[in-house]
């Protein structure tokens, strides 16, 4: 049986690892931004897919997932990670105008 032909080293490196984690903050621009989302495994591929799907903006930053995993959802995003979260909106905002 003839083997399948192996991707090249440039596919290889183009497909993007399925996430371990997913999270999702929501911000209304009145209070500060919630942890909307926390989803680990094939949860958190889902999560990313459906983003997708509706057009929500998705970044990878997989160290401050990490730190925004530990929170529970819905709890307010702590002053100590203002300034990542507020970067990470920043550039989703520039992107929409």
């Amino acid at each position: 049986m003839a083997k399948a032909p192996r991707a090249s080293y440039r596919q290889r490196s183009a497909k993007k690892p399925d996430p371990e984690l997913a999270v999702a903050v929501s911000y209304d621009g009145l209070t500060v931004p919630k942890l909307s989302c926390v989803r680990l495994g094939a949860a958190a591929s889902n999560v990313v897919s459906a983003a997708r799907r509706y057009g929500i903006p998705i970044r990878r930053d997989t160290q401050l997932a990490e730190r925004l995993g530990s929170l529970e959802e819905d709890e307010a995003i702590p002053v100590e990670l203002f300034e990542d979260v507020a970067g990470v909106l920043a550039g989703v905002l520039d992107e929409e105008f």
